[in-house]
């Protein structure tokens, strides 16, 4: 939902800045496996120093994915809550939530009714 609602307000500049940890994530995460390999590869063929680069290199792209895409997350739902007041019309009937724009639908949402029949640190008969 609220990768629509930052779409739908794209007037603003800072999209770009929203989406580019997304993509570097995307791209880092492309990389692993062929410098694991290649990593593996020199190792074999005795180039050791090549090798290691490699290695190092795909761990840290493991490492920097989740990074990056919490990153981008945390950007995302705090640009759509920044939306609420400028534009953004909120209609809720019953359980369901339909999200509007500047009058133009943009999404809708069922509640999940987490919250009803919960049970909480109980065992259930069998």
């Amino acid at each position: 939902m609220a990768v629509n609602l930052t779409r739908i307000a794209e007037k603003d500049r800072q999209t770009v800045l929203i989406n580019l940890p997304n993509e570097i994530a995307q791209f880092l995460r492309s990389l692993v496996i062929p410098l694991l390999i290649f990593g593996g590869y020199c190792i074999f063929h005795r180039k050791f120093i090549l090798g290691v680069i490699g290695i190092i290199g795909g761990g840290l792209a493991i490492v920097c994915c989740p990074q990056l895409k919490a990153r981008h997350i945390r950007r995302l739902y705090a640009s759509a809550a920044a939306l609420e007041g400028s534009g953004l019309a909120r209609v809720e009937v019953g359980s369901l939530t339909f999200l509007f724009w500047d009058g133009k639908f943009v999404e809708a949402a069922i509640d999940s009714g987490e919250s009803e029949g919960a049970v909480e640190n109980e065992r259930l008969p069998v």
